[in-house]
């Protein structure tokens, strides 16, 4: 896994590339968790990521929770198929509205 974090206007952008499972699962929690809790819109390029697993939908559901308490709004960009199944079995499809094309991201506050 390798990421790259960038501000754009008002909003915070991290950029995942490789494989976001288990054995980085912890690393992607913390690095969520600290910009969830300092941006009021976090954008998550998922465009070059390959391969995810449960891991990635457990946290994206934890910055969800975080969000929602903040009042921040997440974006979801570049979701291929693959994650976006991953996505609507765990249900968070229902959470963030996401949008396949890197290129026109779906801005949507976090559902309350």
């Amino acid at each position: 896994m390798q990421y790259r974090i960038r501000e754009s206007g008002e909003a915070t952008v991290i950029v995942f590339e490789g494989s976001l499972d288990l054995s980085c699962g912890r690393k992607v929690r913390e690095i969520l968790v600290e910009l969830v809790t300092r941006a009021r819109e976090l954008i998550i390029d998922l465009s070059g990521v390959v391969t995810a697993d449960s891991v990635l939908a457990a946290n994206l559901a934890e910055a969800a929770q975080l969000a929602r308490a903040r009042s921040a709004s997440i974006v979801l960009r570049g979701v291929a198929p693959a994650i976006q199944k991953i996505l609507e079995l765990a249900r968070l499809s229902q959470i963030f509205p996401v949008e396949s094309d890197s290129r026109n991201p779906l801005v949507m506050p976090v559902a309350g």
